[in-house]
């Protein structure tokens, strides 16, 4: 069902006030709350379970959103967003979140293309507001990134500190970054113990 809405599409399953709305020739859709997929006029295969998830996609195809506000501005094809508010500005391609506001990017609700092929796993995991390839898992881990690319950041509130360093692999319960720019870093440890450290730019043990 399709509440005020224009849906000719195919075997779409339309559920939620406004769900929907524009859903014009859209296609084999998934669509469960209150203006979830609100703007799509040509996306086909999505999943958008929550209200708002999906609200600002258009014409994208095979993503799955699902949590409030999932994805909301999430507006390229692809992108697989679970949780409440989880990639709402990950405009970019390829990205992967799961958990409250992972990878949410910045404050706003617009698309930032910028934010593209990163995974994000867990609590508030990378809410960086521009960045590329970045693998985070963890209860706020890489919490305070808002530009960076390359890094692989695992545990619970790890690399806390980091904001715009690159290319580090930072690992271990609450180990945090030398500084906020640290860029080719490994560090991997408990807390402030640091196991193993190492320059990943040269190759030596710092």
């Amino acid at each position: 069902a399709v509440s005020q809405g224009t849906y000719t599409g195919t075997a779409g399953v339309y559920i939620g006030l406004e769900a929907g709305r524009s859903a014009a020739g859209a296609n084999y859709n998934v669509v469960i709350g209150d203006g979830a997929l609100y703007s799509l006029t040509g996306g086909d295969n999505n999943v958008a379970l929550g209200r708002y998830a999906s609200y600002g996609v258009s014409t994208n195809s095979d993503q799955v959103h699902i949590g409030y506000n999932a994805g909301r501005a999430a507006t390229v094809d692809k992108s697989i967003l679970i949780g409440g508010e989880a990639g709402v500005q990950a405009g970019g391609t390829g990205n992967t979140a799961m958990g409250y506001k992972a990878l949410r990017g910045g404050t706003g609700w617009t698309a930032i293309t910028t934010i593209l092929k990163n995974t994000s796993i867990g609590y508030e995991a990378s809410k960086i507001t521009t960045g590329a390839r970045n693998t985070v898992m963890g209860y706020q881990a890489a919490v305070a990134a808002t530009s960076a690319d390359n890094n692989v950041i695992l545990g619970c509130s790890t690399a806390a500190t980091l904001t715009t360093g690159d290319s580090n692999i930072i690992i271990g319960d609450g180990v945090d970054v030398a500084s906020s720019g640290t860029t080719s870093e490994l560090r991997i440890g408990s807390g402030s113990v640091i196991a193993i450290s190492g320059s990943l730019a040269t190759g030596d043990v710092i």
